[in-house]
Parts: structure tokens; C-alpha cells; sequence
């Protein structure tokens, strides 16, 4: 991985205004919102994965084919991504929807299909990730001040470069909304379970240096981040893993309160959260803030989909696999973003893996792809 170096921020003063921020920490109760018509019930569990992460890109129209593609590759549980570069897949009251869909609702279309042919879908989402280098995200352009910042005091996408921005954790506005979001899908839509993508810092540089994050640590531990070097060339070891731990209780309290929003609705429903499989080799200088591990140890997360699995070498998947399974009872799954799918897919099946998520995205020609591998 490579971090960007970003410069030392100075420290800078305070307008009172902004203190204002400190004293409004309520959140938002989770809103009631009734199920889309014609929705049908879920079907039974399934008790082995072969998923698929996917953006409903076909629309309303095309879901039956979509999903008749997937039964035919043996596809069980979609990861249908709702929620992306600060828009919806589906028509709702918290965030836009995205235009090429304004006035339908596929959501609804994929869970109808994919229930009527045995599948579990699970409503995926971004959930920190808000804009990505080329996209317009209106929440971004309209509330700056509640993105994630690097030490520069630039606003950065996952790859530590401009044009991408992460929502904050500290945040109150943001933690509200995303609650509200998630009341919103789960009230609707009868998803099998959810899953967080994004839910972390950026890989690409240190972020926590935003208003936001600077008005709520500055309150916490009476430290300016500002004043905290994260490269470690002028700020003591002890000042900069405590700065990190309460990042990632940032993140993890991000985590922790849209699980319980989640199955406050859908009682019984599954929780799934993207990961990083080497986050603890060196978790002072890993960015991303993303302790997943004591997610599944407190169980607000039950699978741990991991990315980056070394599927080319056979005993490093196995040793990844040994390593993210220790110490807690969730589940875990491979993501498969590599072609061709179906080796990598029989990597992880040898490497002991509970099933696998091929990787499509947002790109339609690559889901098509990978499922024609497996006969879809």
C-alpha cells in the first residue's frame, strides 16, 4: 500500500459558531416508511454462498433476465447495491436517486425476482464512501463540512487523491442520515440482511482531520488533530495510536448503530460488512480505521466478506483465511474481483472459505462476464 504524504497541518482557531456542533449530538429515530407494493417475502436461508455484489444497472425492466442470468450460474445471495456515490438505486426521502431511474424503482424488481427464485438479497451500500473521483454527489457538494479531511485539510477520495470524498464518522449529520437511510430500505424492501461497504477512513491517505472529527477529538482528549503528525516525523508514538483508536471507535460506532437500526426493522436479518483482511499487520499506519475484528467479536456483524484475498497462491489464501476466522464466530466470504472468476473461486473453496462475492460493482459487462463462467 502506498500512503500519500500530506503535510503537517498547522493549528488554526476556533469561530465559537462552529462549537455550536458540539452541543447537537441527537441522532435522528429511525423513521417508519410502508413496504413497496407487490414486494414479495423472502425466501428460506440458504446454507451455502455463492454471491454476487452487483448495482441493479438493467433497471426495472431488465431484473427478471438479470436474475434468471445468476440462477443459471448458481448464484444464491445478491448483494444488491442501493446506495452509492451519495445516491439511491430506489426512490427515497433521504438521499436522490440516481436519474437514470427517476420515476422507477428496481430495487423492488430485483428483490421480487431474485425471491421468487430462492435467492437471499441483502441491501448493500457505501457507506462512507460518498463520492468517487468523476461523480457528482449532491450531499458532498452541498455539506463539505461534514466530509472526511487529510492534514492538508483537502477533502480525498479512497486513493488519498482530490475528486473523492468520505463522509465523516464524528459527524452527527452524517450518522443520522445514514440511520434514516437504513430505516428507510429495511422498512420497504424485505432484505434477507444488509451490507457495508466503505465502512472506513480512505486507504489511500490519513483522514480525521476535518472540522468535524478536529471540534469532536479536540472535546474528547482536549488535543487538536492538527497538532497531531501522522507520519510520525514530529508527534509522539502514544499521541498518534491514541488519535487512531478513537478513529476507529468512530468508525466502529458508525458500524454498531446502522446494524441496530437494521434489525430494529428486519428482526432476525443477516449483517455483512466489506473488510480488509490485513488491517492489523501494522494498524497504526494502516489509514483506514477499520476494526472489523471487534465488529464480529461484539456481533454487530455476522459475515465479513474479505477483499483482496491471495488467490494465486494457495497457502497465503489459507493462511488469510486462518487469520481473519480467529477470534470470533462470523462467518467469511471471499470477494472475487479477479478474472478468470471460476479459479478464484475454487481457490477460496480449497482455502476453507464459507463462500464467495463476485465482484461486479457498478460494471454490468463484468458481472455478465463472470457469471457466463458459471453457465449463466
Amino acid at each position: 500500500m502506498t500512503i500519500r504524504i500530506s503535510t503537517w497541518a498547522a493549528k488554526s482557531a476556533w469561530p465559537c459558531a462552529l462549537l455550536l456542533l458540539l452541543a447537537c449530538r441527537a441522532f435522528a429515530q429511525d423513521s417508519e416508511t410502508p413496504p413497496a407494493p407487490g414486494v414479495s417475502a423472502p425466501p428460506p436461508a440458504a446454507s451455502a454462498v455463492r454471491g454476487v455484489w452487483m448495482w441493479p444497472a438493467e433497471g426495472e425492466a431488465g431484473a427478471a433476465q438479470a436474475v434468471r442470468q445468476m440462477e443459471r450460474a448458481g448464484i444464491n445471495t445478491i448483494f444488491l447495491l442501493i446506495f452509492s456515490g451519495g445516491r439511491t438505486a430506489y426512490p427515497s426521502r433521504v438521499f436522490p436517486q440516481r436519474e437514470e431511474w427517476q420515476g422507477q424503482d428496481p430495487v423492488a424488481a430485483f428483490v421480487n425476482e431474485a425471491h421468487a427464485g430462492n435467492m437471499r438479497v441483502f441491501a448493500a451500500i457505501d457507506t462512507l464512501y460518498w463520492q468517487q473521483r468523476g461523480q457528482d454527489s449532491p450531499a458532498v457538494a452541498a455539506h463539505p463540512e461534514r466530509m472526511a479531511a487529510n492534514a492538508e485539510g483537502m477533502i480525498v477520495g479512497d486513493d488519498g487523491q482530490p475528486g473523492g470524498a468520505f463522509a465523516s464518522p464524528s459527524s452527527p449529520e452524517v450518522v443520522s442520515l445514514l440511520q434514516e437511510l437504513v430505516a428507510e430500505f429495511a422498512a420497504r424492501y424485505p432484505f434477507d440482511g444488509v451490507a457495508f461497504d466503505y465502512a472506513r477512513l480512505a486507504r489511500g491517505d490519513y483522514l480525521g482531520y476535518g472540522i468535524t472529527s478536529r471540534l469532536a477529538y479536540l472535546t474528547a482528549s482536549g488535543m487538536d488533530p492538527a497538532d497531531i503528525d501522522p507520519l510520525g516525523y514530529a508527534t509522539g508514538m502514544a499521541t498518534r495510536r491514541d488519535f487512531a483508536a478513537w478513529l476507529e471507535k468512530q468508525v466502529s460506532s458508525v458500524v454498531e448503530r446502522l446494524s441496530s437500526s437494521f434489525r430494529r426493522v428486519r428482526e432476525g436479518g443477516l449483517v455483512a460488512a466489506v473488510v480488509l483482511p490485513d488491517y492489523y499487520q501494522d494498524r497504526l499506519t494502516n489509514p483506514a480505521r477499520q476494526d472489523w475484528m471487534t465488529w464480529a467479536q461484539k456481533g454487530w456483524v455476522e459475515t465479513l466478506i474479505a477483499q483482496d484475498v491471495a488467490f494465486s497462491d494457495p497457502q497465503q489464501a489459507a493462511s488469510q483465511k486462518a487469520n481473519l476466522t480467529r477470534g470470533h464466530q462470523a462467518s467469511v466470504l471471499a470477494a472475487v474481483a479477479s478474472r478468470p472468476a471460476a479459479a478464484a473461486v475454487a481457490a477460496a473453496d480449497a482455502a476453507g472459505f464459507a463462500g464467495t462475492v463476485l465482484w461486479a460493482g457498478d460494471s454490468l459487462s463484468t458481472r455478465r462476464a463472470m457469471l457466463r463462467e458459471f453457465g449463466g
